[in-house]
């Protein structure tokens, strides 16, 4: 599996990273079948729908969809996080997911020696994410109606 294991440095960290912004999902980490995973998970409410403001292809979308895990005190199907938003998974002792069912963005943070730095932040990590979602916008917008729907 792709990605860093986390190591000491994570603990004495305490999952700052994690604190700022959950990381990313990407289709790939949905398996095959990514239009009844995605709206599983949706529907779970531990996960949500974010955006990159605009079109991440320079096209005519206001905003670009990703998934990401929810932020605690919002589980809200589609809420935008720009920081100092904690991940629902987070805990006291770190993350609550096994690495292998974390999300993308959460492997690929690879601890430093510097601390609570690490590379792949979560800024380059909301535009990655908004660009591999970007073909299946359209599935994300039409599992939000089929959802809030179902809430009625």
């Amino acid at each position: 599996m792709e990605g860093y294991q986390p190591t000491s440095k994570c603990a004495e960290c305490g999952g700052e990273c994690c604190k700022e912004m959950p990381g990313s999902v990407v289709p790939q980490d949905l398996g095959k079948d990514v239009r009844s995973r995605a709206k599983e998970m949706l529907e779970s409410g531990d996960y949500q729908l974010d955006w990159w403001e605009g079109d991440v292809t320079g096209g005519e979308r206001d905003r670009s969809l990703y998934m990401r895990p929810s932020v605690v005190g919002n589980r809200d199907l589609q809420y935008g996080s720009w920081g100092n938003d904690p991940c629902v998974f987070l805990t006291a002792t770190g993350c609550r997911l096994p690495f292998e069912d974390r999300p993308h963005g959460c492997r690929m943070l690879e601890p430093t020696a510097n601390g609570c730095i690490c590379h792949s932040g979560h800024t380059s990590d909301k535009e990655n994410a908004a660009i591999q979602w970007y073909p299946l916008n359209d599935m994300l917008e039409e599992i939000c109606r089929e959802i809030e729907e179902n809430q009625k």
